[in-house]
């Protein structure tokens, strides 16, 4: 082809018609952009109609330019309209992502015009003759005789055919050639330095275009060539060659270089498979063209699969019929046989999304099908297919170009008698391979995620979904609570708290004009909804509710690549006028373990820094390292952009400012008015992550806002991945990506995405433990132990404990299942004792134990094995009683192991509660005299000490003012003879009153509490012996606890 094209006429007819179809293509692109709806405001739609117009013009220009010898000046009249609908579509505001189609042909066709003005003029400066009426020069050869530019291409397009044509001759095929079989192996061991025991032993296979190569070249004998199966099959009223998966790369990819001849074995052969192609196709109603391709299937890396594809009966090889992949590129490579059907079906994929930006997507995959899709896209472009794909349409279109310049060559032409073997006289046809049974197509039903689906938040427990792998995993519940996790830290705040299931990462929404607040979910605001429905799938969870005339829907998942969750909350308004919707994030930091985050919160937020950065709209969060050997980790929290945003993204990281005094999530001041927040950063006392954005929807519209928290080891990959979750379509990107990742995860635990439901619904009973699989509330009671019993048989106890029993080799099954629950738990940064109780009675054998031991060996589990978090074994009659009670009652689940499914056992557990136990009695003990100085002698004394008179007891049935009182049974008075302090007469003045509260006539601090009124730091006492004590606020918040605070705290204790 390099000496072809020095020469050859130099043709400006081929460059203009490669601009006509560019303009064309251009305006086309632009007229589906208008009528998209993606510009949704005047200014939009405007630029899009000016940019069509301007390339209307600009085609109106083209078609008066003359062919045979323009003008540079008549050039400049296409090219200036195409650059101002440049510049037009730059500045409507929309996406690049949608502009791109269009734009792409408007700049390739200004470059390509510009090119041609210098082409000319070099042209000109080289003295050449004028073009003649066709409008072609001379040959680059020619043109060499006179200009020295010209002659240095020419050398140089004779250097790369030279060389081209010594890689060709200096292939040598011998290695690969079986002497005795007269056959090509398929490969060759390097390692080994042998043949592969496997062989090319058929004409309809790629192979056979090496074969003719080799042949020509006199490697290898004629023989071989006639050694090659021509074995035929008759189906769909088509005879054809068979091969070996039925692939049309297997037929056609030769046909790129090599001629077909009329009438001959392999000419009917290309129409025969073609033919076959079609009609596999139509009967399952879908495009047609299979071959060898990537597949809807990826590695860890999420790099898609590849394998070979056919039509089962055109192959030999058995079991075609389980998959069916269409590729694209096997359409394109049949034009050569049959354009116009081909080109129809080219277009039958367009339609279905397959052309992307770099031509045909690799596949379409029907047999691993997207949710809720008839078929996967496999978006990724392989460079040999689309070059086959290119030739094909070049020889079609070029009438045999690239095959009519390999025949060219003298060597080609020398063994081109074997291309005209006629089909046989006397046919021995071999039965075509039809599809079996067992060989349909598996249902696409058991390659989708489970869906569970909860249809209202006052669920009996909170239903958990565990999304992610180390290093960051999530968990979140039905009515959106959870935490979030990196590696083992917390790095948002969560409390295991069944009943109030309220704490995690929320978002909060606020009608501007209504000033009505809800959230994105049931918690914090727990405001009802008028519909509301959760889906805990295994690669994401989504929240669905509609109140107020708008639907929110709400969308998490996690990218564990980049240790980022990303949630999208979609707004659409249903009502009839426009709504501008706030949104606002929450979510406490912590970038600590969870253990010294519930031991001292307060003390473990001193160390939080944090800060705003208003390029990206981001927050981020980092630790000062308490110890050299500390590393530190930054904390990300971004809001993306868009189109509908209004205003400024304003941001909040100190919590007190954000909730405000004597308020809670469930009501923040900071959602009490519209506008910015604070914008307060830095070393705040109580550090938070909120981000507030405001959207206006048109009537009928939606808008998306995604906010995405990560974590990073350094400031540098910080800020890359702040800016990366910053583009709008990123949360598309990941939420794609989602159900890949969990695919790959499931495959390589060799689950289904109903095991792993599974296991996520017996997630929910660790976490949050009930009656239904925990041992029964007598055996409870008989426990008298505490923790370190558990640590007599090296349990820790400071995770979840499962119990699994089992007594007989029947209940192996569900054992395995538990294992591998336990290794997905384990992936998912949940860390669960496993405890396995052998109740068989004790035998020499110890068969059951053995088994047991190999079970557990041969799962995933075996490096977890008598560690925290993983796999304990032990033999119930070599416990003490006191351990095994201490073990079955600490466990949040006991799993009897009798060869059911964990599934089963879950339904099981879902019947109705059992009675309740009433609590046997336990003889009172005497009342004990815990205070060691009277409370009223303390308060005598500070009368004393501010002077005022001492109050007198009061008589029986008489209050402190000698007002009629209760009696002790209806008002319980504290002991040492101290009275209820009485209801104040409002009109009764405080000493020392300073607007919160101020001391009564009797000595007693009185503190005004109302609402948003109270004071600006909690009022706290502190009461306590060595045996015990409490803590009280103002508002009646505190604790108990017995001997210490620390370890034997009775009640919780929220700072």
């Amino acid at each position: 082809s390099c000496l072809h094209i020095a020469d050859r006429p130099i043709s400006r007819a081929r460059v203009w018609r490669s601009v006509a179809a560019a303009l064309h293509i251009a305006h086309d692109r632009l007229t589906t952009l208008a009528t998209s709806g993606v510009a949704d405001n005047p200014l939009s739609f405007g630029a899009i109609a000016d940019a069509a117009q301007l390339v209307r013009q600009a085609r109106k220009a083209f078609a008066a330019v003359p062919t045979a010898a323009p003008s540079q000046a008549e050039i400049d009249s296409v090219a200036r309209p195409l650059e101002r609908a440049g510049l037009v579509l730059d500045a409507s505001g929309l996406d690049s992502e949608w502009l791109e189609p269009s734009v792409e042909w408007i700049d390739w066709t200004v470059t390509r015009l510009a090119d041609e003005k210098d082409r000319l003029a070099r042209i000109a400066a080289a003295g050449v003759a004028p073009p003649n009426v066709e409008g072609e020069f001379p040959s680059l050869r020619e043109i060499a005789k006179t200009a020295p530019a010209a002659a240095a291409i020419v050398t140089r397009l004779e250097a790369i055919a030279a060389r081209a044509y010594d890689y060709a001759m200096e292939m040598d095929f011998r290695f690969l050639f079986d002497e005795r079989r007269k056959l090509f192996s398929i490969g060759y061991s390097m390692a080994t330095h042998a043949r592969d025991a496997s062989y090319y032993d058929l004409l309809a296979s790629e192979a056979r275009l090496a074969s003719f190569v080799a042949i020509a070249k006199n490697d290898i004998p004629v023989e071989h060539w006639f050694r090659l199966g021509r074995t035929l099959t008759h189906a769909d009223g088509a005879t054809a060659l068979i091969s070996w998966s039925g692939s049309m790369f297997e037929y056609l990819m030769p046909v790129l270089v090599m001629q077909s001849f009329p009438f001959t074995v392999l000419d009917q052969t290309y129409h025969g498979a073609v033919r076959r192609h079609i009609a596999y196709a139509e009967a399952r109603d879908v495009p047609w063209g299979i071959s060898e391709s990537a597949f809807n299937l990826r590695d860890r890396q999420l790099t898609y699969q590849y394998r070979a594809f056919g039509v089962p009966n055109l192959a030999l090889k058995r079991g075609l019929g389980r998959d069916l992949v269409i590729a694209p590129y096997a359409a394109a490579m049949a034009m050569m046989v049959d354009s116009r059907t081909s080109l129809s079906n080219l277009s039958r994929l367009e339609k279905r999304g397959a052309l992307g930006r770099f031509g045909f997507y690799d596949a379409l995959d029907y047999t691993r099908p997207d949710p809720g899709e008839r078929f996967a896209l496999v978006k990724t472009f392989m460079a040999h297919h689309i070059g086959m794909g290119f030739i094909a349409i070049a020889n079609a279109l070029r009438d045999g170009l690239w095959q009519r310049r390999f025949h060219a060559d003298p060597l080609v032409r020398s063994a081109e008698l074997l291309l005209h073997e006629r089909i046989p006289r006397r046919l021995v046809l071999q039965e075509p391979q039809e599809a079996r049974p067992d060989e349909a197509l598996p249902n696409p039903e058991l390659e989708r995620p489970a869906v569970r689906e909860i249809d209202t938040p006052d669920t009996p427990q909170p239903r958990v979904a565990l999304l992610g792998h180390l290093p960051y995993t999530i968990m979140v519940t039905s009515c959106g609570a959870g935490y979030s996790r990196y590696e083992d830290l917390a790095v948002t705040r969560w409390r295991a708290d069944g009943t109030r299931d309220n704490t995690g990462q929320f978002c909060y929404l606020r009608d501007v004009g209504r000033g009505q607040v809800w959230s994105a979910t049931h918690q914090p605001t727990i405001a009802r909804a008028e519909w509301y429905r959760a889906l805990l799938a295994t690669d994401r969870v989504t929240f669905h509710r509609a109140e107020h005339g708008i639907d929110t829907r709400t969308e998490i998942t996690v990218v564990p690549e980049d240790s980022a969750e990303v949630r999208r909350v979609t707004v659409t308004n249903n009502s009839n006028e426009p709504r501008e919707i706030e949104l606002t994030s929450y979510g406490e930091i912590v970038l600590t373990t969870p253990a010294a985050d519930r031991t001292h919160p307060a003390f473990a937020n001193l160390f939080v820094e944090t800060e705003y950065h208003a390029w990206c709209t981001a927050i981020t969060a980092t630790r000062r390292p308490r110890a050299a050997t500390e590393q530190s980790l930054w904390c990300v929290h971004v809001v993306d952009g868009g189109p509908e945003r209004v205003g400024e993204v304003t941001c909040e990281t100190d919590r007190a400012r954000f909730i405000g005094r004597g308020r809670s999530t469930r009501d923040p001041i900071a959602l009490e008015s519209v506008g910015p927040l604070s914008m307060t950063t830095g070393a705040v006392l109580d550090p938070i992550f909120s981000l507030r954005t405001r959207v206006r929807i048109m009537p009928g519209r939606s808008a998306s806002v995604a906010f995405t928290t990560l974590v990073a080891d350094s400031r540098e990959r910080a800020f890359q991945l702040a800016d990366r979750y910053h583009h709008p379509h990123a949360a598309q990107r990941a939420l794609d990506l989602a159900w890949t990742s969990t695919q790959v995860e499931l495959r390589e635990l060799g689950i289904t995405p109903t095991d792993a439901a599974v296991f996520q619904e017996l997630a929910s009973h660790l976490l949050f433990p009930t009656s239904a699989l925990c041992v029964p509330q007598t055996e409870m009671l008989e426990n008298r132990g505490s923790q370190p019993l558990l640590w007599q048989i090296g349990v820790s106890g400071d995770w979840p404990i499962l119990v699994a029993t089992i007594s007989t080799p029947d209940g192996l099954p569900t054992l395995r299942q538990l294992l591998t629950a336990h290794h997905y738990w384990r992936r998912r940064g949940m860390m669960v004792d496993l405890v396995v109780l052998n109740t068989h009675p004790p035998t020499y054998l110890q068969d059951l134990g053995d088994r047991i031991t190999a079970a557990i060996f041969a799962s995933s589990d075996a490096s977890a094995v008598d560690r925290p978090g993983g796999v304990f074994v032990r033999r119930q009659e070599l416990l003490a009683d006191d351990a095994l009670r201490m073990v079955r009652a600490s466990a949040r689940a006991v799993i009897p192991c009798d060869g059911r499914s964990i599934g089963r056992i879950l339904d099981a557990a879902r019947t109705p509660d059992e009675a309740l136990v009433s609590e046997p009695t336990v003889e009172e003990a005497p009342a004990r005299d815990t205070l060691r100085h009277s409370i009223s002698d303390t308060l005598a004394a500070q009368r004393a000490r501010l002077h005022l008179p001492a109050r007198p007891h009061a008589p029986a049935g008489k209050d402190g003012d000698g007002r009629p009182g209760s009696t002790h049974g209806e008002h319980p008075t504290p002991s040492r003879g101290v009275p209820v302090l009485s209801a104040r007469r409002v009109e009764e003045p405080l000493l020392f009153d300073n607007g919160y509260g101020g001391l009564t006539r009797d000595g007693d601090y009185f503190v005004r509490v109302s609402g948003d009124v109270v004071p600006p730091a909690p009022w706290v006492n502190c009461i306590a012996n060595e045996r015990g004590g409490f803590l009280v606020s103002e508002r009646g918040a505190g604790c108990t606890w017995a001997e210490t605070s620390y370890f034997y705290r009775l009640t919780p204790w929220q700072n």
